[in-house]
Parts: structure tokens; sequence; C-alpha cells
């Protein structure tokens, strides 16, 4: 047997003997994929190796036979790797308003990818002026985007300045942090 068109891939054993003793017995062959790293600039696909076969045999009415080729797949267990970004570096939300943030990856993840969040308050924000932001963002296989609201508290104090800062948190393996990796939301005033 000879996985000929994938050399991370091996069959063992590498040969079988079939006799008019053993012939209608099932012997098995087990075929094995190398663990390898895929590189972070490749995509992870799965592969697929050839395993052929060859026959000798001293009867020539064996020597004809032909056995047909099996197909081998093999998975890539790697994560794909993604950059995360905020969609825009900046945004406003007037008190007793929204503000749409959006979190996007690169590429497709193909897998289950939770991002976290992490708030600040800068020039006297607290946590009582804003909610709506998640702990952390999900993106499924097939979802490159994610968007939550964010909702300014209407309260009667001109209190200028006041801002959030999202930024991202420790991220999961093979997900780094792309261009735009924070987002200031301004709160403003209705009557200002």
């Amino acid at each position: 047997m000879d996985p000929t068109d994938n050399t991370d891939v091996t069959a063992s054993p590498a040969s079988l003997t079939l006799t008019k003793d053993n012939w209608s017995t099932a012997q098995t062959v087990t075929v094995s994929a190398a663990q390898d790293q895929c590189p972070q600039d490749t995509d992870h696909l799965d592969d697929t190796a050839t395993v052929t076969h060859a026959t000798a045999s001293t009867d020539t009415a064996c020597e004809a036979l032909t056995v047909d080729s099996v197909a081998a797949t093999v998975t890539d267990d790697e994560d794909t790797p993604v950059k995360v970004s905020f969609g825009a570096a900046a945004c406003t939300a007037a008190e007793g308003g929204t503000a749409a943030i959006e979190v996007s990856l690169d590429q497709d993840p193909e897998r289950k990818v939770e991002i976290p969040l992490s708030v600040t308050g800068q020039g006297g924000t607290s946590s009582e002026d804003c909610s709506g932001v998640p702990a952390s963002v999900t993106c499924n296989s097939g979802d490159t985007d994610e968007e939550f609201t964010f909702t300014a508290a209407a309260d009667e104090i001109d209190d200028d300045g006041e801002s959030v800062k999202l930024t991202f948190g420790t991220p999961p393996t093979a997900v780094t942090e792309g261009t735009t990796d924070e987002t200031v939301v301004s709160i403003t005033t209705p009557w200002a």
C-alpha cells in the first residue's frame, strides 16, 4: 500500500500477503496522518490521500488482478488564525440614545470563537452611564460579523466629556487583534 499523493500520510503494514488459506479473511490496514503545524498565513483545509495497491504473485491468474485505490480524508485540527477588529475607532451616543457597535473577524473562523470585551469609563463615566455591552461577543463557523447595542443612560447632569472605551480582553487561541483594537463611544447630552 502506498499513499502516493500525500507525504504526510503513511499506511501500515506496507504490504499484505494473501494465501489460499487466508484470502477470504479481512485484513486491516491503518492509514495515519502526521501531526503538523499549519503556518499562520495559510488556510486550514481538509486534505486527501490516495492509497494505491500493487499485486505480485507467482500465480499468473492472480498477477492480473487489480485492486481499487482508496481515498482517505485528512482533517486538519489546527484552528484557523483570525484577526478581530471593531467596526469603527469612535462613535457617539446621546444620553438616552444608542450606538451600534460592530465586531468583525477578517475571515471565517471555521469554529465558535468567543471574544471577551473590556469596558473603561472615561471623563467621569461610571457603570450607571451605559448598558448593553456584553461580556463577550461570539462568532460561529461561517460568521464574521457581530453587532451589539450600546445604550447611554439619560440623566439630568450636564457632564460633558464622558466617554467609554471598549477593548478586547485576552483573545482565545489563534485570535489576534486587528488594526482597530479599540473603540471610544462619546456620550453627548441632548441639550449640548
